[in-house]
């Protein structure tokens, strides 16, 4: 694992400068805010393997527990590949959980999209759907976005930690 520590204008601009320095092949591109168990991790690391090894260009992560300032939607098609990616709520009730496993295929494509203009993940990601690339998806029970104060007394709670300081477990 490397940390490239870097400050930019928006998370794609951070995952274009890491992938300057990052070897090749492909990688897990996370959010710091994305809280998941243990398990979840373990099965969506072997779902992304798989799809990746299968020919994916990618696979996020989606749950239908949504707790986010600005969830995006994930509508999905029967085979579970991503159809389009939406601010606005779709049947069934799917949102993205800020990791994504990116295949050594779309590593060159994140400068050239910001070259575009889209200078967020979320427009990366929406890019990529509608542009015909193959997005799979890793369906998670519930992932806990720290966007508030009160989201990490949540995460605790749901994962059985204490918080120093903390009444709760």
């Amino acid at each position: 694992m490397r940390f490239v520590p870097c400050e930019t204008p928006s998370s794609l601009h951070t995952l274009a400068e890491a992938l300057e320095v990052v070897p090749p092949g492909p990688l897990l591109c996370t959010m710091v805010d994305s809280i998941m168990r243990e398990e979840d991790w373990r099965r969506l690391h072997a779902r992304a393997d798989a799809a990746l090894r299968d020919g994916a260009d990618a696979c996020i992560a989606i749950t239908p527990h949504v707790d986010d300032e600005r969830p995006l939607y994930v509508a999905r098609r029967r085979d579970g590949t991503v159809a389009a990616f939406s601010e606005d709520p779709v049947e069934p009730l799917l949102v993205t959980g800020g990791v994504y496993f990116l295949s050594s295929r779309i590593r060159e494509l994140a400068p050239r999209v910001l070259r575009l203009g889209i200078g967020r993940m979320r427009g990366f990601l929406g890019w990529l759907a509608a542009h015909g690339y193959r997005v799979e998806t890793a369906e998670v029970e519930r992932i806990v976005d720290l966007d508030r104060g009160q989201d990490l007394a949540v995460a605790a709670a749901w994962l059985g930690a204490a918080i120093p300081g903390s009444p709760l477990p």
